[in-house]
């Protein structure tokens, strides 16, 4: 049997259970917000408001920037090495000092297949920079300084380096969670449409572009000449969700 798939009772003293309980739901709320966060700027991402001439305010601005800052921040939570919190690296050692014997050779054969220690330390150096100097502390120098070029593409992390990171975290979570699969997103996200995809199809309706086909047909035909074939698609997607025919 695989070592996930054991029950914690059977691999850990009974009088630590319910610390091993209580910490692994802790480290997987911090997941699900993750997760979440990050389906949540997925969908921002990939709406179309260019395509669909609908302008981007003040306020997706600050959702990104708040989903994406708080993304960072728990990741950093995650791979913190300071020895007071419930880090990856800490419950790790927690684990390894409370499990039974006869199960560490293959406890640690799992860390070793994952690259725990490498995979924990590329994402603690790669957010560390950032955190250190502009979510935690607003460095005066760091802000202000003009940085060279290189500098300045060290200081910049995107969206698909968090869901990398993300994914990687997911994975050791994974094998940490012993005997019970836990879903790593909002239940409600498992199911769709979800309330900002809702969002963003009400904001989607009022999009004069969608309607130009029927109500100005002339314009709508110099108009298409200028999309390409994904575009196109995206725009008939959109146009049949809504009940209307491809144009």
């Amino acid at each position: 049997m695989e070592l996930y798939r054991i029950q914690p009772e059977q691999l850990f003293p009974r009088s630590w259970l319910p610390t091993y309980e209580k910490e692994i739901k802790a480290i997987w709320w911090q997941l699900v917000q993750l997760n979440s966060n990050l389906l949540i700027l997925d969908k921002i991402v990939s709406f179309p408001f260019n395509l669909l001439q609908i302008s981007i305010t003040p306020f997706w601005h600050f959702v990104y920037a708040g989903l994406f800052e708080t993304s960072v921040m728990i990741i950093w939570r995650l791979v913190d090495t300071n020895r007071k919190t419930l880090s990856f690296p800490n419950f790790k050692k927690e684990l390894i000092g409370n499990m039974h014997k006869e199960y560490l050779a293959r406890f640690e054969r799992v860390l070793k297949s994952i690259d725990f220690n490498n995979t924990v330390s590329r994402i603690r150096c790669h957010i560390k920079e950032i955190r250190d100097n502009q979510l935690a502390h607003f460095n005066r120098e760091w802000i202000v300084k003009p940085p060279t070029s290189q500098a300045l593409n060290e200081r910049r992390l995107s969206l698909s380096e968090l869901k990398k990171m993300r994914d990687a975290l997911n994975e050791i979570f994974r094998v940490f969670s012993f005997g019970t699969e836990r879903l790593l997103t909002l239940l409600e996200y498992t199911k769709g449409p979800t309330d900002v995809e809702e969002l963003l199809d009400n904001i989607a309706k009022q999009s004069h572009l969608l309607n130009m086909p029927e109500r100005q047909p002339g314009f709508w035909h110099h108009f298409r000449e200028r999309l390409s074939q994904q575009q196109l698609e995206t725009f008939n997607r959109y146009r049949r969700k809504f009940g209307l025919p491809e144009a």
